[in-house]
């Protein structure tokens, strides 16, 4: 089984920062053409939340959590770990006055230099 195609760990990290560009971007057009440099057409996610594969339903995703909080934002709270083609960022998401609604983790499998899955671990959730 070698469906992968080696990305350098600099690489890797660029798609990982990219990935945080993507769940942080507004604009959802925007959002979408940024996925095509970064996940694979049938990227599959899961999370605590659901279960989906493709663009679409991850950018629909994405509008609903940002429409749940849109002064939100993910940002990195430890370096990314790579081991092979699986890349994990640990992050928090809020608010500048509150920068820890969520804690969590994104484990990312890449596939053919992009991403293939992407594992969503949610650590806490606290109320607005």
């Amino acid at each position: 089984m070698n469906n992968t195609t080696d990305l350098t760990e600099a690489e890797m990290n660029s798609l990982v920062q990219k990935h945080l560009t993507i769940w942080n971007e507004k604009d959802a057009t925007k959002r979408l053409e940024l996925m095509k440099n970064v996940y694979a057409p049938n990227i599959e996610i899961v999370d605590s939340h659901l279960v989906a594969i493709g663009y679409e339903k991850i950018n629909a995703f994405i509008n609903m959590l940002q429409e749940k909080n849109p002064q939100g934002g993910f940002t990195p709270i430890k370096p990314v770990d790579i081991n092979h083609n699986i890349a994990r960022i640990f992050w928090e998401n809020g608010t500048p006055e509150n920068p820890a609604i969520v804690t969590g983790m994104d484990l990312l499998v890449f596939e053919q230099g992009k991403a293939a899955h992407l594992y969503v671990f949610v650590d806490i959730e606290n109320k607005l």
